[in-house]
């Protein structure tokens, strides 16, 4: 799924940077930056990468708010279980988290990992070429009880 969504963006990413000629459409290209050349001719033209959705506050304040509003399952905790989970989710177009599921990790600790990133604020939406797009993003998070 991840491989066919980055297939997909990439396939997003050239067909929103090219120029149509239909006598120059094998043309070899050079990359530079956001600068896209074409060899034959030197002509360029500005080719936006998506810039990809963020927490406010940047991953910092993202470990922070995980760190503040994860529970342990008390369950979990009684038991000693330990483990990642990976929490799958989209961050749509207007900044909301939807689609959040648990993919991987112990089952008493899914429900906890998935109600902490339904919890979170809006994010700023990734951005592709000045038009907000779905971004797929995979977080692990990890429970672990330290003894003393």
């Amino acid at each position: 799924m991840k491989q066919l969504i980055s297939i997909i963006l990439t396939l997003m990413i050239f067909s929103s940077c090219g120029k149509f000629d239909s006598e120059k459409r094998t043309s070899p290209v050079e990359i530079k930056g956001d600068t896209v050349t074409e060899n034959e001719n030197n002509d360029a033209f500005i080719c936006e990468f998506p810039i990809p959705a963020e927490f406010p506050g940047g991953n910092v304040a993202w470990l922070k708010f995980l760190k503040r509003n994860l529970v342990y399952p008390e369950i979990a905790i009684d038991q000693n279980i330990q483990g990642t989970v990976i929490v799958q989710f989209k961050v749509c177009t207007d900044g909301t988290l939807c689609d959040i599921e648990a993919i991987s990790g112990p089952n008493e600790l899914k429900e906890s990992a998935v109600k902490v990133i339904k919890k979170s604020p809006k994010w700023t939406p990734t951005s592709l070429n000045g038009c907000n797009v779905i971004d797929y993003k995979r977080q692990p998070i990890i429970f672990h009880m330290e003894y003393e």
